[in-house]
Formats: C-alpha cells, sequence, structure tokens
C-alpha cells in the first residue's frame, strides 16, 4: 500500500490549480459486485505493527464516522466482517530547481586618441533557485475476510487522495469524502473539493 501511495503522490504533482482540488485515484475488481451494505471492518493496525499513534487513532475515529454517515455498514468486529478496510496515510517532500535569468548591462568608456568612445553590452545572467514542497496522501485497501483467512491476500478495492500538505491538512475531512464517494468505482481524476460551509455565511442567508 505504501508503494502504490509513493507513486500516487508523484502523480498528484500534475494538473494543480488555484482552487482547492484533490487527486483521486480508485481501483475495483468489479467481480465482487461491492456494496455499501456488505458489512466492513475498519482495521486500526496491522497486527505486526504494535504501536498506534495519536494521529492514527484520531484518523481511525474520523474513517469510520464519515463511513458510517454515508451509508457505510461498519462492523466493531472482524468475524462479523465481510470486507475489511486497511488505511494508510504518509507524506514526502519534492525539490524542484529553476533558472531564471537576469538582465544586465556593462558599459566599456575609453578613448582613441582625442576621441571619447562608449560602448554598451546588454546580456543575462542565469541565477538557480531550489524549492521543496511536500505532498500528502491518503490510501484505503479493501480486502475479502474470507479470503485473507484462506491465504488470499487480493485486494478488492484500493483508492488514493493525494494534495499539497497544507491543502490535505486543511480539508482533510472533504478529502476523505471525495475518496469514499468513489468507492467501487475505477478513476484516475483531479476534482474540485467541496469547501465546508461558513457557518456565519449560512446564518446569513436565513
Amino acid at each position: 500500500m505504501k508503494k502504490l501511495l509513493l507513486i500516487i503522490l508523484c502523480l498528484g504533482l500534475v494538473g494543480c490549480t488555484t482552487i482547492p482540488s484533490v487527486k483521486i485515484y480508485s481501483e475495483t475488481d468489479l467481480s465482487y459486485n461491492l456494496s455499501k451494505v456488505d458489512p466492513i471492518y475498519v482495521v486500526l493496525k496491522n497486527s505486526d505493527e504494535k504501536i498506534v499513534t495519536i494521529p492514527e487513532r484520531n484518523f481511525f475515529y474520523l474513517l469510520k464516522s464519515l463511513m458510517i454517515e454515508n451509508g457505510f455498514n461498519v462492523v466493531e468486529k472482524a468475524t462479523d466482517s465481510k470486507y475489511f478496510l486497511n488505511f494508510f496515510e504518509g507524506s514526502k517532500t519534492f525539490e524542484s530547481s529553476y533558472t531564471s535569468f537576469v538582465p544586465t548591462t556593462s558599459t566599456t568608456r575609453g578613448s582613441i586618441g582625442n576621441t571619447p568612445y562608449s560602448s554598451t553590452t546588454t546580456s543575462s545572467a542565469p541565477i538557480s533557485s531550489t524549492s521543496s514542497y511536500s505532498m500528502t496522501g491518503l490510501a484505503l485497501t479493501l480486502f475479502s475476510t474470507e479470503e485473507w483467512a484462506a491465504k488470499k491476500k487480493f485486494v478488492v478495492w484500493q483508492g488514493t487522495a493525494v494534495e499539497y500538505e497544507y491543502t490535505y491538512e486543511k480539508y482533510k475531512k472533504e478529502i476523505i469524502q471525495a475518496l469514499l464517494d468513489y468507492f467501487g468505482t475505477n478513476c484516475d481524476i483531479r476534482i474540485p473539493i467541496k469547501l465546508p460551509e461558513d457557518p456565519k455565511q449560512t446564518k446569513d442567508n436565513k
């Protein structure tokens, strides 16, 4: 899952706009006929990773609450599930180098005999600069509980959402919501983020 998210983080650099948006990737094995009513168990942490951080717990509760709000049948016991869902959040910092050219002017003065002269030359001087920025992404991966028990680790659905770190953290809830909207589909798109309503503006409109 981490390798997939790294690839999507790189691809997420393409097509950024001034309007807050998010890169959504969703891939589904359509033979499973996925439905929100199927019992899904959300995994907080893999059994081989015993340390659970506070951000991971907070994300776990946020993800579960948003799934329930959107009609998913989230169950509390793995034994009651038809599928189980793993999640992963990650960030990567990129550096970009670019060269800009600054115009420069030089003047040469002198004289030939008693005749003074001056010569002006205009050129461009290259200046190299480097900037860095971070991308943050979310990856959700769904497996069949029955198949996993039988040692068949087939991915049923996987979805990722990627955006600049600042935008991701500011609109995390809305980005998770956007990814859940594409559950069980196949797509690779960039969509505008549905911004939360301003409570003051909503009150004024009433």
